[in-house]
């Protein structure tokens, strides 16, 4: 093989990583969502995992869609107003200056609420090897399917005879 080639190569070989890396950045450009990846290393002591730093920017109404990752979300809002919206449990409101924790696997969705550029810090502590995130769609629609989990009786304790379903995809209650 000849030198240039193997230049070539070596070089789309490495623009294929960092594309794989940042899919889910450059998907949610679109929306007025712009994401940067400042950081991605090994965590001490644990083979099986890796840390990934970044920062993103929301325009005004920009949202993540809704995704989940594979591994906790630490972060702290720098600028503006974020409203997290996560599976199970209440949207929750956090401005500059608060933190806020995404569980791993959580179907949620982070969109800016304030008046004007919201712009947010992240620390991801995520399985080794798997994408940074996943698009997620909402129960029911198609593709994700609900699970009863059992049929409760009046009596035994589970919401009086109401059926209790989860979500297929993320495990998550689901009232019918």
């Amino acid at each position: 093989m000849r030198p240039h080639t193997r230049l070539y190569l070596t070089c789309a070989g490495i623009a294929a990583l960092a594309l794989g890396a940042l899919a889910p950045f450059v998907l949610a450009q679109a929306r007025g969502f712009d994401p940067r990846l400042l950081l991605r290393t090994n965590l001490t002591g644990d083979d099986q995992k890796e840390v990934i730093v970044g920062m993103a920017d929301f325009a005004q109404r920009a949202t993540t869609g809704r995704h989940t990752h594979p591994g906790d979300e630490y972060g702290v809002v720098l600028q503006g107003t974020l409203e997290i919206r996560a599976e199970g449990r209440a949207p929750i409101r956090v401005k500059a200056g608060e933190a806020f924790h995404n569980i791993k696997g959580v179907i949620h969705e982070t969109q800016n609420v304030g008046d004007g550029t919201a712009r947010v810090a992240s620390t991801f502590v995520l399985d080794r090897g798997k994408p940074l995130s996943q698009i997620a769609g909402r129960c029911g629609e198609a593709g994700i399917g609900i699970e009863e989990v059992n049929q409760g009786k009046v009596g035994d304790g589970s919401d009086a005879g109401e059926p209790r379903a989860r979500c297929a995809s993320s495990g998550t209650p689901v009232r019918r």
